[in-house]
């Protein structure tokens, strides 16, 4: 082996928690370690691409075998139970970010805080090796067709961040399914959980994950649900936001970019989006690289079939 090649524009089908579905952190850790050792050489970097150039004290087996299958009891989906066209603007204009953590200080106003709910009466730590660790709390109470503002407040420790599913029971969906922040620090967040259906009961999972000998420890202090006027907010968070969006069916990703060069904002939770007034050309820039090798491909051909053949006398 002489070299090693990271290819970071490589997605998942699956909007959230990219990082953790591709082992990026793992990846990422190991060729730190690699170059620590000075076993591995940073060679390039081509934006998304990097190169390391493997040094002769490379060892021939360097994995260790993993017996324990680890998989969240929850299902991934693709379904966004928001009816509603909202946007999540790059890099920090809007409600929702590209996660779906919402700026509480925007619509603190609009929440009752005299209906909260809180969750969890002492922190708990939670550590993992190999294994799944956590809370599970159930809210069977919750009305589906209101709208609450969840927050966790949790700090991350070692290892991966807390993941979260909030689960509508009746569907058996994680409405939403995200990664906590990673602040060595007690750190809020909060989602919004919008209107769903006629139905009732949500379920909140909290979970410690550890892939391998990558150990995990994160630490959560409390859960609190807080009932929302989701209209308000929705009205709230548009009346000074841009509205001129142009979308493509796309899913979103930085490699999209218009001509010209207007602001890249992720639309309705998964497509590209520009803000603009005027309609723009876009292009994925990376496909540079299949456009080159398909006249790589003809040049090699057309020379080789009209090769020259050499004369004797």
């Amino acid at each position: 082996m002489k070299y090693i090649f990271w290819d970071q524009s490589i997605i998942t089908p699956y909007v959230k928690n990219r990082t953790q579905i591709l082992f990026e952190n793992e990846i990422q850790t190991m060729l730190d370690t690699l170059e620590k050792e000075k076993i591995i050489t940073k060679d390039k970097n081509f934006d998304f691409l990097h190169i390391y150039i493997v040094n002769n004290n490379f060892p021939k087996d360097i994995s260790e075998p993993i017996n324990n299958y680890i998989k969240t009891p929850y299902l991934w989906h693709y379904w966004d139970p928001n009816p509603l066209p909202y946007y999540s603007p790059k890099p920090s204009i809007g409600l929702l970010g590209k996660s779906e953590k919402i700026d509480i200080n925007q619509i603190e106003p609009l929440l009752d805080r005299n209906k909260i709910n809180i969750l969890l009466d002492q922190p708990k730590v939670y550590k993992s090796l190999n294994r799944i660790t956590g809370g599970f709390y159930n809210l069977l109470d919750l009305k589906h067709d209101e709208a609450y503002v969840i927050g966790f407040h949790s700090r991350h420790q070692k290892g991966l961040p807390f993941r979260i599913c909030i689960k509508n029971i009746y569907n058996n969906i994680c409405t939403i399914y995200e990664q906590l922040s990673d602040n060595q620090q007690f750190t809020w967040d909060y989602y919004l959980i919008p209107p769903q259906d006629e139905f009732v009961g949500y379920s909140i999972s909290v979970d410690s994950i550890s892939l391998g000998d990558y150990e995990t420890s994160n630490e959560l202090a409390q859960i609190v649900i807080i009932p929302a006027d989701y209209n308000k907010i929705i009205t709230s968070s548009f009346e000074n936001k841009p509205q001129n969006i142009q979308t493509k069916g796309q899913s979103y990703h930085s490699g999209w970019i218009s001509i010209p060069s207007r602001p890249h904002v992720l639309v309705n939770n998964w497509q590209n989006g520009f803000v603009t007034k005027k309609t723009v050309k876009v292009f994925f820039w990376p496909q540079i690289f299949q456009y080159l090798g398909f006249i790589l491909t003809i040049y090699t051909l057309l020379k080789s079939i009209y090769k020259p053949h050499s004369k004797h006398s």
